[in-house]
């Protein structure tokens, strides 16, 4: 996978972002795994969505035409599940 550090730089002494490892180890475990396969995921997609609905007034609700309410079949990245279940709350 690229974007991620090899394990054994990451357990190096000079490692520069021990603060950030303890995040991405977390996220990982998030990872939902179906039949021992990652689902397809496009995060930056993801973040984009989100971004548009909190830029454009209109945006939520093409959204929920094209996608629906439901932000398990939408989303894979849990974080964005819950923004996306707190924006159409609002």
């Amino acid at each position: 996978m690229s974007g991620f550090i090899e394990r054994s730089q990451e357990m190096s002494g000079n490692y520069p972002l021990q603060k950030l490892t303890g995040t991405r180890k977390a996220f990982r475990e998030e990872i939902e795994i179906k039949d021992g396969r990652t689902l397809p995921n496009a995060v930056q997609v993801e973040q984009e969505v989100l971004g548009g609905i909190m830029i454009s007034l209109d945006a939520i609700e093409q959204v929920i035409a094209v996608f629906g309410e439901e932000s398990d079949t939408i989303f894979y990245d849990q974080r964005h599940r819950r923004i996306y279940k707190a924006m159409l709350r609002l």
